[in-house]
């Protein structure tokens, strides 16, 4: 091997498409370490199940902050049982980690906080996977996008991401993940769920703009204290938030933001416990972003809108209106259902400040109006036409798209009309 020419020896290490194998083969050799040391993370590491074989890079991570400060992308499953492979680890290999072990445990805590000491080095020893996971992300100080699942099962993880984001041990001395832009959670298993606190200290991150998350459970409880936070950090402009169950509002994520430029959240009923949606609270949350807020997509999955069909009770509470809109002078694209936007109320004059004119604001380019009721509907597009009509109020509008149960081949006609007057695309949807 060590008589191959470089551009074999460097194509060998290309094919590797995991760490730990770029890491054994660079161990074979000086000329090989030299020629594979700068392309070891070249793909982003990912570890969906930990094994004893990913011990030596998360060492060597730890050890070598050349090599970590190469790593940019990060795709881990934090939350899993112990894997029997690391269990039954050589009760001589567990001995060599021992002084590397006593090094992270005196570097993620301090003397004061001798329980959680004796905790990481318990789970350490015994090779628990969730607590070398997490040890694991701590010297990755260049990351930009980091992919996790499971994270409210990890307890390690949790606690060192809340001790990022309050800027303590063992990252007191430069604020963290100074190039962290990009977090997602996903679910990896059926039975595996996103906790939406998981998520909650990356909005306290210096660098991190975009957080996504699907098949997210809201928390009842947040289990990190914003009021700890000690910094003027609130770099978040883009939140995804799919197929949310138990949704309330999300209010511990947006009362971490105040310069949101996208929004989109779905409103999912597959808990099988059914909590309601306040949209005037959840308005609320987003009044400090409107100067910058430009896409805003609020919706109801099927599900939810099967419970509240069944229930109209419950429906009263879920369709609560936002406020008035007009405010949010970036905004261009609007996503919304008819409840929130409007409320439902009859006979509404242009002159009153619950009319459609009066709430929207004029850089609107793109309106989609979700759940359309049909008892409401005249006055939807009573409201609608005057939009459409304005053109000194609204001069950016360009697209205007109604979803609804019925087919309608009669009532929308002066709306479509004044659209196509205007060359703007309407389309009424039928779902």
């Amino acid at each position: 091997m060590n008589k191959l020419p470089v551009e074999l020896a460097l194509m060998v290490g290309e094919s590797l498409r995991k760490q730990e194998d770029v890491l054994s083969l660079m161990k074979t050799s000086h000329r090989f370490h030299s020629l594979l040391e700068p392309t070891l993370f070249s793909h982003p590491i990912s570890i969906r199940t930990f094994a004893a074989r990913h011990l030596p890079l998360v060492k060597s991570l730890w050890l070598c902050p050349h090599l970590a400060r190469r790593v940019q992308s990060l795709w881990i499953h934090v939350g899993q049982p112990q894997a029997s492979s690391v269990r039954y680890a050589p009760l001589l290999y567990r001995g060599r980690l021992n002084e590397f072990i006593e090094k992270v445990t005196t570097t993620l805590t301090t003397a004061d906080e001798y329980r959680s000491r004796a905790t990481w080095t318990k789970k350490l020893r015994s090779l628990c996977p969730e607590a070398w996971l997490a040890a694991m992300v701590v010297p990755l100080t260049n990351l930009k996008y980091l992919t996790f699942g499971g994270g409210a099962e990890n307890p390690y993880f949790l606690q060192l991401m809340q001790k990022a984001a309050l800027r303590r041990r063992p990252f007191h001395e430069d604020p963290p993940f100074r190039r962290l832009e990009k977090v997602v959670a996903v679910r990896y298993d059926c039975d595996d769920e996103i906790e939406s606190h998981a998520l909650a200290p990356f909005f306290y991150f210096p660098a991190v703009r975009s957080i996504a998350g699907r098949q997210i459970h809201e928390s009842p409880s947040v289990e990190f204290d914003t009021s700890l936070v000690r910094h003027a950090s609130r770099p978040v402009t883009r939140i995804e938030a799919l197929e949310v169950n138990e949704c309330r509002g999300l209010s511990h994520w947006l009362h971490a933001c105040d310069k949101l430029e996208y929004v989109h959240v779905e409103v999912s009923g597959a808990s099988d416990e059914y909590v309601p949606f306040n949209g005037t609270e959840f308005y609320n949350t987003l009044l400090p972003s409107k100067r910058t807020l430009k896409y805003l997509h609020l919706e109801y999955d099927t599900l939810f809108q099967v419970e509240l069909n069944i229930d109209h009770d419950l429906a009263l509470e879920d369709n609560l209106p936002f406020g008035t809109m007009k405010e949010f002078t970036a905004l261009e694209v609007l996503c919304v259902r008819h409840a929130h936007l409007q409320g439902f109320v009859e006979e509404i004059d242009d002159d009153d400040e619950e009319a459609l004119i009066n709430k929207l604001p004029s850089s609107l380019r793109s309106l989609m109006i979700y759940d359309v009721v049909d008892h409401y509907y005249p006055e939807l597009l009573a409201g609608l036409l005057s939009v459409v009509e304005n053109t000194e109020s609204f001069p950016n509008l360009e697209t205007l798209i109604l979803c609804r149960r019925d087919k309608d081949t009669f009532m929308a006609r002066a709306v479509k009309r004044a659209c196509e007057k205007r060359g703007m695309q309407f389309e009424v949807r039928f779902l």
